[in-house]
């Protein structure tokens, strides 16, 4: 497997929440949308996005949450990961540490739970994984901010993507360490943050829509909150 596939599960989950978010802005209800989950919308976010103009959203970035966890008692590990996956599934965010108190304060499950359109987060999550036991996870892709240009056109935003890309490139390979270190250890996984690029009718970049993801071990117990809003300033 090459160190470009490791990521590539990712692809069809931002496909089917690209589907979603978008079928919201042509009307459809965020219940119906995101079915079997159960969906929620802030109340403001509706109103906001009309105001700004958005027509369509383009997934920027999903955040994943790995905890290895010990089998008998100790700290538990976090390996977050950012994960972009537009034009090609790369790395954005990368972070590796021990939690404080020994726990994750996000709701996390076991991989083998993971069912429907979250399951492709799982596969990504194992595919991590393989990639770290086997020597290869310095070499996952990070984000080319150049390939961002027709999203981001002003100067200031790919300076932020740019930064932000090095910073993953400083931190891949200690985090890569660390987590190996512990790859024996219980693998659970708790989807964090997912954020969206908010495109008027032309196409341009207005704003940020941010999303929730928290799996409850099936569908029908699980939500997915869309807001809040960030408009470009």
């Amino acid at each position: 497997m090459s160190e470009g596939n490791h990521l590539a599960a990712v692809t069809p989950f931002a496909r089917w929440m690209e589907r979603a978010v978008n079928a919201v802005l042509r009307g459809q209800s965020v219940r119906q949308a995101f079915r079997p989950f159960y969906g929620r919308l802030k109340p403001e976010l509706a109103d906001q996005l009309k105001r700004a103009g958005v027509r369509s959203v383009r997934m920027l970035l999903v955040q994943l949450e790995l905890t290895l966890h010990p089998r008998v008692s100790g700290p538990v590990t976090m390996f977050k990961l950012g994960v972009a996956p537009w034009p090609r599934p790369a790395l954005a965010e990368v972070h590796a540490g021990l939690l404080p108190h020994g726990q994750s304060y996000r709701t996390e499950n076991q991989l083998a739970t993971y069912r429907g359109a979250l399951r492709p987060l799982a596969k990504v999550a194992r595919s991590v994984m393989r990639a770290v036991a086997s020597g290869r996870c310095p070499r996952l892709p990070l984000v080319n901010p150049g390939e961002w240009s027709s999203l981001l056109p002003t100067r200031r935003d790919r300076a932020d993507l740019t930064r932000d890309t090095a910073s993953a490139q400083t931190r891949l390979a200690p985090a890569c360490r660390h987590v190996r270190a512990r790859q024996s250890q219980r693998l659970n996984l708790a989807p964090d943050d997912i954020v969206f690029g908010a495109l008027d009718g032309a196409g341009k970049l207005v704003g940020m829509v941010r999303a929730r993801v928290r799996w409850q071990g099936t569908a029908a117990r699980s939500y997915i909150r869309l807001g809040p809003y960030f408009p470009r300033r």
